[in-house]
């Protein structure tokens, strides 16, 4: 068993399905087209939960029924519209847990006026999957629309690679976010070719660039976002942490603004 591959019993927490369900299931895969009583007789089962757990997999589109005169059968559904039946759940399951994240975050606060979040926190993340998880996290919203940053972009692109970025940044792009964005000086002419942000950003309106003075550099990038701050360290600590405060949030913008308005296109 490979490391993405889930055994019938992890397949079956998955599912919700239960032990006696579980039982007829594997069963059907084995024999299929099985009338109640067969399996009853297999199993051993009383008729009542066979049809219990039947009705259970018809429900969750595993189990088909089949009529041939007056007699009934089941037996596993065509696999093919078993896998588009799966596909449709997980891509609906996709968008509604997308859709209930942003509906937390637009509607948490909404009613606390200006006092910004009532429990300041902070989040922490280790290693470079860790780092990548941390902007995973920290995701775009509708209320939300500018962005800033101090990125050491060559280092970070070195560190979390090309394709994450891209489609982080594609995710901005969907939610209209302006990013407005120091870089090192260096960054200028160092960053790959491959990876630009006006690139990826089609109409080149949702990216605002400067350079810091040449004698300025720094490992740690920060991202401010909403009422987050979020750390992520290129250098040799391979770290990141999340601030959840309006008041952090508004001291970084500040001091952020302090770099753009020193910093040259």
């Amino acid at each position: 068993m490979t490391n993405n591959t889930l055994n019938i019993d992890q397949i079956c927490e998955v599912l919700d399905i239960k032990t006696t369900t579980k039982r007829i299931l594997l069963l059907l895969i084995e024999k299929n087209n099985l009338s109640v009583v067969d399996i009853s007789t297999e199993l051993n089962i009383p008729k009542s939960s066979i049809y219990d757990s039947l009705n259970e997999l018809i429900d969750k589109s595993i189990v088909i029924e089949y009529m041939d005169g007056r007699s009934k059968t089941f037996g596993i559904s065509d696999l093919k519209q078993l896998e588009s039946v799966y596909k449709k759940k997980i891509d609906s399951l996709d968008t509604a847990h997308k859709s209930f994240i942003s509906y937390i975050q637009e509607n948490m606060f909404k009613n606390k006026g200006d006092i910004g979040l009532s429990r300041p926190k902070i989040k922490f993340y280790y290693g470079v999957e860790g780092m990548r998880q941390a902007f995973r996290d920290t995701s775009w919203v509708a209320e939300h629309k500018e962005t800033y940053l101090m990125w050491p972009m060559v280092d970070m692109v070195n560190l979390l690679e090309e394709e994450f970025l891209i489609h982080h940044g594609t995710s901005r792009f969907n939610h209209d976010v302006l990013m407005k964005v120091v870089q090192k000086h260096s960054d200028r002419h160092n960053v790959p070719e491959s990876f630009r942000w006006k690139k990826h950003d089609k109409e080149e309106k949702l990216t605002h660039i400067r350079y810091a003075p040449e004698n300025m550099d720094w490992a740690i990038s920060y991202w401010i976002y909403g009422d987050q701050v979020l750390f992520a360290g290129s250098g040799y600590e391979k770290y990141a942490f999340v601030v959840y405060s309006r008041e952090f949030a508004e001291l970084m913008k500040l001091m952020w603004g302090q770099m753009w308005s020193v910093s040259e296109v």
